[in-house]
């Protein structure tokens, strides 16, 4: 997990035991937010899942929107919206946190350019 910026943290959902029972929970969730579908995507292409929340790790898992990390010598490293996948909804209780969480991603693509 990285530090927190901005009240935003950046989990594994593959290590971070909160995730099942946030996606079992949640309704927007499908198998496309799965450990087994990130496990895959992982496993096969090497894309490291990455969630950004605004829940700290002494909370509840109450939000995420979820990405995959590229790795590429051709194009350096990127965050990408999860590959493969028909659909993969941000996980939000409302517009705020959807906001919160979206200026912080593009945070990260100014500040890095490659992301």
């Amino acid at each position: 997990m990285l530090s927190p910026e901005n009240g935003v943290y950046a989990i594994n959902p593959l290590e971070d035991i909160r995730w099942p029972e946030f996606i079992a929970r949640h309704p927007n969730a499908s198998v496309f937010h799965s450990r087994g579908w990130l496990y895959a995507l992982q496993t096969t292409y090497g894309y490291a899942p990455v969630a950004f929340t605004t829940s700290s790790p002494s909370q509840e898992l109450n939000n995420a929107v979820l990405f995959s990390e590229v790795r590429s010598w051709l194009t350096g490293s990127r965050l990408v919206s999860l590959p493969f996948s028909d659909h993969c909804e941000p996980l939000v209780e409302h517009a705020d946190q959807f906001r919160t969480l979206c200026i912080y991603v593009e945070s990260l693509r100014r500040k890095d350019g490659s992301m």
